[in-house]
């Protein structure tokens, strides 16, 4: 059959699937800043937004903010961020 094919100019060609791009994990998303500690409270600037414990950035919330890492909690899991040191 192919060479049949072949003989009257059509040529078969295997199709390959599409891959979707693989989008980044939701730790490398995650992008803390800052940790600001006041005498009367503790917040976090992760990706550009001032949160305090309980709030939620891309859909994860933001278990624990410590005065060197944030514990970050998505789809019962825990990941840990720490401060960039200069």
């Amino acid at each position: 059959m192919e060479k049949l094919a072949a003989s009257k100019g059509f040529v078969k060609k295997k199709v390959s699937k599409r891959v979707k791009p693989r989008e980044p994990r939701i730790e490398d998303r995650i992008v803390l800043m800052a940790i600001i500690e006041t005498p009367t409270s503790t917040r976090a600037i992760v990706n550009d937004r001032v949160v305090r414990e309980g709030d939620q950035v891309l859909g994860v919330r933001i278990s624990h903010i410590r005065s060197d890492r944030v514990v970050f909690r998505y789809k019962n899991k825990n990941f840990v961020k720490r401060v960039p040191r200069p």
